[in-house]
């Protein structure tokens, strides 16, 4: 990672390839080496805002390391998440976005510490900007099966 970073000092036009990088980095679970963790994490801060992206694709416990080490990384990503999720909805799991706002039970900080936001409405769920929890496929129910005309006159 030390290479990475150095190329990137010199050609900051690497950005977009060091980027790729770091997602590939998630798949082989980087968290797992020390010494790499911490420079894929020094990289990411180099990357902020390009970066927040692949952030948050870690795990959620990973994520609440990489903000407990770096706590500058947590209101760029919850702005991040939330214009993912009002764009394009069900992006961010629930599990993460517990993360970044501080209620998840990989999280140090006291309930006491949190500030509610604003409060949830069916009516428009996106104008709040909370984390809202998306039916996942494996728990909605099974599409009902209408017979076209097509099919009524097959049997």
């Amino acid at each position: 990672m030390r290479t990475v970073i150095q190329s990137l000092t010199l050609y900051p036009r690497l950005s977009g390839f060091v980027t790729n990088l770091l997602q590939r980095l998630i798949l082989k679970q980087v968290w797992k080496q020390k010494v790499v963790w911490d420079g894929f994490l020094k990289c990411a801060q180099r990357l902020t805002p390009q970066s927040l992206g692949v952030l948050i694709q870690l795990p959620a416990q990973q994520l609440q390391d990489a903000i407990t080490i770096c706590p500058e990384f947590r209101e760029p990503m919850l702005e991040h998440a939330r214009e993912i999720m009002e764009h394009q909805i069900g992006h961010v799991s629930q599990q993460v976005m517990d993360v970044l706002l501080g209620i998840s039970p990989y999280s140090t900080t006291e309930s006491s510490d949190l500030q509610i936001v604003s409060n949830y409405t069916e009516e428009a769920p996106m104008s709040s900007h909370m984390p809202v929890k998306i039916k996942l496929e494996k728990d909605a129910d099974p599409p009902a099966i209408t017979p076209t005309p097509a099919t009524q006159g097959n049997e």
